[in-house]
């Protein structure tokens, strides 16, 4: 599966060839059509709609301008405590899915806590996204089914990757406009939610990080669609984000490239331009 290091490059296409009938002629295989009695050529069997093909599907329409993707559950939480590694903590990463429509204002929706403002919300991390198609891997590797919000995610989206969308994009969910800020860096709060203390590093070495939206134009939210708007010029994925930022960190072009993005989180923005820095004086 793609994420962390390195989101998993999906994409499967189906094709039929084109076969002329005309009275008694052979169509696609050994299957004859008769003019003469009305028979039809058998029907050959469609490729079963797979998540391959389906991922293939949603990457093709990504390459256009604007789309709309499946946001299956907008999810929130209050602020609980927890135990982790024999300590008491307090985490709003126990989100349920919403059973009606919620406010989206400029630090996220009406209802949602978080415990950790320092490192957590904001105008820059208002919403955290993830994608619905990384949950079947997460499930075999913690042996169990995942409820919606399971990465304590606000919207959980389906058909999106991280390869698929970029820092800056924007989008219309409901009455609301937001904006891909970063790509999202999971936390020991993932690890305690689910038992698993290895699970943050390995979302990121996955690729299968989600991201983080901004809100341009509060509104009211709801399942249903997401679409996008407005891509951003720069055509920098989410991706290619975490590649940068995780994994090639001395890759100083990519650096600069990032660093390019208006829209990138002010966090983000600390932290390459002093790896940025550090890196130039060292030659």
């Amino acid at each position: 599966m793609e994420n962390e290091g390195s989101a998993e490059d999906r994409a499967a296409s189906a094709g039929a060839g084109e076969a002329e009938v005309s009275g008694n002629t052979e169509v696609s295989g050994n299957t004859e059509v008769s003019g003469d009695t009305g028979k039809f050529p058998k029907i050959r069997e469609l490729p079963e709609i797979t998540e391959e093909l389906r991922v293939g599907v949603r990457m093709m329409e990504a390459t256009k301008e604007r789309w709309t993707a499946p946001l299956l559950s907008v999810n929130t939480g209050a602020a609980r405590l927890g135990t982790y590694k024999g300590r008491e903590a307090k985490s709003g990463i126990g989100k349920e899915p919403a059973d009606r429509p919620l406010l989206l204002g400029p630090t996220g929706l009406e209802g949602d806590e978080q415990a950790d403002l320092v490192n957590h919300g904001g105008p820059d991390k208002a919403m955290c996204v993830y994608s619905y198609l990384h949950y079947s891997h997460w499930e075999a590797v913690l042996g169990r089914k995942l409820p919606m919000g399971a990465f304590g995610e606000n919207f959980t989206l389906d058909g999106i990757s991280e390869d698929m969308v970029h820092v800056g994009d924007v989008f219309r969910v409901g009455g609301a406009t937001v904006q891909i800020s970063q790509p999202r860096v999971p936390c020991w709060k993932l690890a305690m939610r689910w038992g698993l203390d290895e699970l943050p590093a390995l979302v990121t070495q996955t690729g299968a990080t989600g991201f983080y939206f901004r809100v341009l134009e509060p509104g009211e939210v709801a399942a249903g669609e997401i679409e996008l708007v407005r891509r951003h010029p720069a055509g920098l994925s989410v991706k290619e984000a975490n590649r940068i930022m995780h994994r090639d960190k001395k890759d100083t072009e990519g650096i600069r490239r990032l660093l390019a993005v208006e829209a990138l989180a002010d966090s983000w923005r600390d932290t390459l331009t002093k790896r940025l820095a550090k890196s130039e004086a060292e030659g």
